[in-house]
């Protein structure tokens, strides 16, 4: 019988040991998730606790000088173009929006749509199907139809802000 009290007392230390490892699991999951809550909030991003007060207003200001200054868009419609050097009849679908900076300039743009719009579909039959596919043949695209409606409209540098392709179909 004694032996068998013996054998029962180191059982129900690891029993023990157990305890007081679920106990510490316990107490320290709570404090590591308040520990990285801190740590995020207060080092990482601290606009989560309000910290950058000023920094904030200053981005409120810019945000209300870029309203000031937003452009106004017209939108020119859908092309239909064949490009040049296609083996194949291919078309290209082109729908065009230009961003300008007021009023006066998007009155001209409403009264050159047509010259516009000529000038884009000469400009893309112009071009090599292969040129415009890819994202840098696009961009490349964009600027040159920017400074075409720039001398079109007789706009200074920087009046038409951006040309937009609101759609862009090869087939």
């Amino acid at each position: 019988m004694g032996q068998e009290i013996e054998e029962d007392a180191p059982s129900t230390s690891e029993g023990g040991e157990k305890s007081k490892t679920k106990l510490i699991s316990i107490l320290i999951i709570p404090i590591v998730a308040a520990a990285s809550f801190f740590f995020v909030t207060k080092v990482i991003n601290p606009r989560f606790a309000g910290a950058n007060t000023v920094q904030d207003q200053n981005e409120e200001e810019d945000s209300s000088k870029e309203q000031e200054v937003e452009g106004i868009i017209c939108e020119l419609g859908t092309v239909l173009a064949n490009p040049a050097g296609a083996g194949v009849r291919r078309i290209m679908k082109v729908g065009i929006s230009v961003e300008v900076t007021s009023k006066e300039i998007a009155a001209e743009v409403e009264k050159s749509k047509t010259k516009l719009q000529h000038q884009l579909i000469v400009t893309l039959a112009s071009k090599d199907l292969n040129a415009v596919a890819s994202a840098e043949g696009k961009l490349e695209l964009q600027n040159e139809i920017t400074k075409i409606f720039e001398s079109v409209l007789g706009t200074a540098q920087g009046e038409l802000r951006q040309v937009y392709f609101t759609e862009f179909v090869i087939q």
